[in-house]
């Protein structure tokens, strides 16, 4: 809000106001202040509006963090916050549309559920400004589709992952950083692969198999 230098404001003009505090939250209006609508509806906003700070969440399978097993954790997890993990083995869990960081802090091993049809790991409907980061685990089940990547319009980071096998799909952007997997298939996707092993798939480029997908290498072996 802000105060004319003299008398009512005049139609037309633009001379500027000016606003003082009393203290944090509570804002002194002088009587030539002139307020508009629009004007009110901002400064509402600006004075209801919560904090946004990220959090970090801790899961720990003997009960020393804030969960035992990492799903309720990506669940109660707000998009940018973090989830540690602590060694351990825990049930496989899904991300569904939020930024998020997953990172093992440890022997971390996660094994998949017959329930989820062997996915251990679900990374699903990630925004075009979302990003979700997958580091320091192994997907214990290794003749399971047990890391499954699918319609992500955001971007997707795998570092430091032994998994079985691997599906992308329809993900706009995915790095692999240090990944070994018994076989991994990319559709419909772009993905940078460095510092990674795969194996099992016969003749295609570095092992993996892409489907109307494009691929990019750097320090990629075809071996495990």
């Amino acid at each position: 809000c802000y105060k004319w230098p003299r008398g009512r404001p005049r139609r037309g003009t633009t001379e500027p106001l000016v606003a003082s505090c009393i203290h944090p939250g509570m804002i002194a209006v002088d009587p030539m202040c002139y307020l508009t609508p629009a004007r009110l509806v901002t400064l509402a906003l600006a004075l209801a509006s919560p904090s946004t700070a990220q959090r970090t969440w801790i899961v720990d399978a003997t009960g020393g963090g804030n969960f035992t097993q990492i799903q309720p954790a990506v669940t109660a997890a707000a998009s940018g916050d973090t989830v540690v993990v602590r060694s351990g083995t825990y049930d496989g869990f899904a991300i569904r549309g939020k930024s998020l960081r997953v990172l093992g802090a440890g022997d971390v091993n996660v094994r998949a559920l017959k329930s989820a049809q062997g996915i251990g790991v679900l990374l699903d409907a990630i925004g075009p400004r979302q990003r979700v980061s997958l580091r320091g685990m192994a997907l214990t089940d290794l003749s399971a589709r047990n890391l499954f990547v699918i319609q992500c319009a955001g971007s997707i980071h795998l570092e430091e992952i032994h998994a079985g096998r691997i599906r992308v799909i329809d993900v706009n952007q995915a790095t692999m950083n240090r990944v070994l997997a018994s076989s991994a298939r990319v559709t419909r996707s772009s993905v940078a692969i460095s510092q990674s092993k795969f194996s099992g798939l016969g003749a295609t480029r570095d092992s993996i198999e892409l489907v109307q997908s494009l691929a990019t290498t750097s320090s990629t072996d075809a071996g495990v």
